[in-house]
């Protein structure tokens, strides 16, 4: 039985009430589960404590990112979408690359901009989607968080990527992600 054909659930017990079962918060189902939350980012804490070279450490990494040509490469996309200029683009990062499609209304003009960052997780971006925004009239950039091309299901990507460097900051697989995002926010 699916998640969404399910019977009617019975009342329960209220949560902490003899015989009660955990209640359920959440989790990724692959469709909308109908769970929200709604947080105060400001008042998220720090998991750990901030080292005291962190500006330093961030700061440095920036600095050396910039002397790194940018090198922006376009490189057309067909598709099915009427009126719509879809390309993939590139551009060159500290010690990596960054990737995504970008699309426009084929027309003359100025349009408003969405960027689209996707979350964690190695798959193929949406091209299709990506050049339906446009069609909409929007600059859409659609940025995929690796170093692999926005088509490509799985890229060189470390399965558990993760966990690559995550004891050391220098060899840190999220360095060099955290990096392509910035270079992304440079070119925008």
């Amino acid at each position: 039985m699916s998640l969404w054909n399910r019977p009617p659930v019975s009342p329960r017990p209220r949560p902490g009430a003899p015989g009660a079962a955990p209640a359920y918060i959440g989790g990724n189902t692959g469709g909308n589960n109908g769970l929200y939350a709604a947080v105060a980012p400001a008042k998220i804490g720090l998991s750990t404590p901030r080292p005291d070279d962190f500006d330093a450490f961030w700061q440095g990494n920036l600095a050396a990112q910039a002397r790194v040509p940018i090198n922006p490469v376009l490189t057309p996309v067909q598709t099915d979408v009427p009126g719509v200029e879809l390309n993939m683009f590139t551009l060159d990062a500290l010690g990596s690359k960054a990737h995504g499609y970008i699309a426009r209304p084929a027309r003359e003009g100025k349009f408003p901009a969405l960027i689209q960052l996707q979350y964690a997780g190695v798959y193929a971006l949406n091209a299709h989607g990506a050049a339906q925004r446009a069609a909409e009239g929007w600059l859409f950039f659609n940025v995929d968080s690796h170093d692999k091309l926005p088509s490509d299901p799985s890229g060189n990507i470390p399965q558990n990527y993760h966990a690559v460097g995550n004891t050391d900051r220098e060899k840190s697989y999220f360095l060099n992600m955290y990096l392509r995002e910035s270079r992304r926010w440079t070119t925008c």
